[in-house]
């Protein structure tokens, strides 16, 4: 047998081996939820630091008007209105919901409600514009 093909047959016979001999239920871990060295409770935080290089600081709403015949992609469906629920007790819970459909000539006016395109241009960046505009 060449010294190749024995080397592989080696490598193949142990790793085999290994996993027949090693394969078993692998025991859960306690995982920290807290730091591991501290001496006191040291409550959660998270600090962003957020970039204002381009092209990060750049949106379509720092850059011109909101025109209603163009349609801005992004989060929200530019098609539809949307309300604003606003709880007062835990306010990050508040939350953006789907009221209807918009109407007017391009499907973007919402009456009273929050028009989903518009918020799309509030703050969308250059790079996810429809193509038409």
């Amino acid at each position: 047998m060449k010294p190749m093909k024995r080397l592989r047959v080696i490598c193949l016979a142990l790793a085999a081996a290994t996993l027949l001999l090693g394969a078993g239920p692998v025991p859960a871990v306690t995982l920290a939820d807290q730091p591991v060295f501290a001496s006191a409770d040291v409550p959660g935080n998270l600090a962003l630091t957020l970039s204002v290089e381009y092209p990060t600081a750049i949106s379509v709403a720092n850059l011109g008007n909101y025109a209603d015949s163009s349609t801005y992609l992004g989060y929200f469906d530019p098609l539809k209105c949307y309300t604003y629920t606003l709880n007062t007790t835990t306010p990050a819970s508040s939350y953006f919901q789907p009221a209807g459909l918009a109407s007017g000539t391009n499907s973007h006016s919402c009456s009273g409600k929050w028009s989903g395109n518009f918020m799309n241009w509030a703050r969308c960046r250059p790079s996810t514009r429809s193509a038409g505009h």
